[in-house]
This record gives structure tokens, sequence and C-alpha cells, in this order.
């Protein structure tokens, strides 16, 4: 039952698309920044931070009854993000570095799931889509950054565990939850669901991915002052 998915793929194609166009730049400009992987790091750990709460409460919701092989990939899929904002921090430590504040989009993000999550879990399963798949989909692009450019050459195996395990070589979550998904019969309102939620979720992750490169023009235009906006990202942000 793949083909009840091909909605979603093209929101990933659409999402990958645009987040390489990002990293792509980043690689051209010389490699990521100190600056921008700390923002990236702080806004994964407020992104991942109890991330397990919103798999563990939907598995309450009624339709899940009769999916038991569905309910445990979502209970299993919780326990093992449940760490990630844990490595996030260890990252940032690994470079004594001090967590930023949560991000505005980021606190968007966890209001509306939280607010949805109970009655409408495939909202947030279709975000889960996108963001399990969309590493995937850069991983090149990924090692590219890794590989000590001149502007990155502050990486190391101590402070990149998060990023490494996040382009999904050692844990496949997105072919996980693509499986999972091709292997149940979706309702109407469950496959609308899951594409709005894919929607939802790739606009506000690639809006926090803008916001940890430093080139969000609304971010420039409102940053506090003692906010400090990645080198070289500027000009890009008021072009």
């Amino acid at each position: 039952m793949t083909e009840q998915l091909n909605p979603l793929f093209d929101v990933l194609d659409t999402a990958t698309h645009i987040f390489r166009g990002r990293l792509e730049a980043v690689k051209n400009n010389g490699g990521l920044t100190e600056e921008q992987y700390i923002r990236y790091l702080s806004m994964q750990y407020h992104l991942t931070h109890g991330v397990q709460w919103f798999f563990l409460t939907m598995l309450a919701n009624p339709c899940f009854e009769g999916r038991r092989k569905f309910r445990n990939f979502l209970y299993n899929f919780a326990l093992e993000e449940e760490p990630h904002a844990g490595m996030a921090l260890r990252d940032l430590e690994a470079m004594g570095q001090n967590l930023l504040p949560k991000p505005l989009d980021v606190a968007l993000w966890w209001s509306y799931f939280r607010g949805n999550v109970q009655e409408r879990p495939f909202l947030r399963i279709g975000a889960a889509f996108i963001l399990e798949n969309l590493g995937t989909g850069i991983k090149d692009i990924g090692h590219d950054l890794l590989d000590g450019s001149s502007a990155s050459s502050f990486l190391n195996e101590r402070n990149t565990r998060f990023l490494i395990v996040h382009m999904h070589e050692e844990l496949p979550h997105g072919d996980q939850i693509i499986a999972a998904l091709s292997e149940i019969k979706l309702t109407d309102q469950e496959r609308a669901d899951l594409v709005t939620g894919a929607r939802q979720g790739a606009i506000m992750y690639l809006r926090m991915a803008d916001w940890a490169l430093g080139v969000d023009p609304l971010q420039t235009a409102f940053a506090a002052e003692q906010e400090v906006l990645p080198t070289g990202s500027l000009s890009s942000a008021s072009s």
C-alpha cells in the first residue's frame, strides 16, 4: 500500500530540494561556521527535548485499536527518539558552548502539535515522516560539510554525534516509518492529516533551519540586541 503515501513523497521531494539548496549555499560559502552549528544544535535540542511525549500520548487514541504492530512501532520509535536531545546538548558541551534560547518556530511547532496530537495523531506522524526522511536526501552534502573545510575545522567526532545519527545511516527511522505506514490501511481523514502534517512540519522545520543558518530576513530585522547572528549570513538574509 505504498501508493497511499505518494502525496507524502511529493511533500518530501519539495522539502529536500529546498533544504539541499540551503546546505549547498553553506558549502559554497566555505562550510558550516561555528556560530551556525551552535544555533543548529540549540534548535535541535529544543525541538527534540521531550519528543517521546507526542508518540506515547497519541497511543491512547482509539484509531490505533487493532493496529498493534503500528502501535508497537510508534512506542519503540518514541523510546529511540528520547535520547536525541541529550546528544545535541553533549555536542554543545564538547564545544564548550552554552545552549541558546528556544527559537520561535520551535515553540510554534510544540504548541501546534501538542494541541492536536491526542485528537489528530496523524498530523504529527506526517511531520515525523518529513523529519525522518529529510536527512537521507541530503546526507552527501552532510558528509561534505563534515570533511574538515576551513570554516568547519572545529567539527570532530566528539561534537558531531547528533548530526551523524540524523543522517540515518545507523538508525534508519525514515525507512522504518515508510514501511510501518505502508502496512496499514489508512482512512481518508488519516491520509489527509498525514499530508497536512507533512506540509506544516516541512514549513516549520525549514524556518528553523533558516534560523540556525542565519538566513531568515525576519530574524535579521527583529534580532534581539544580545543575539549573535552567524558570520556572513546578514547579506544573504537581506537580499
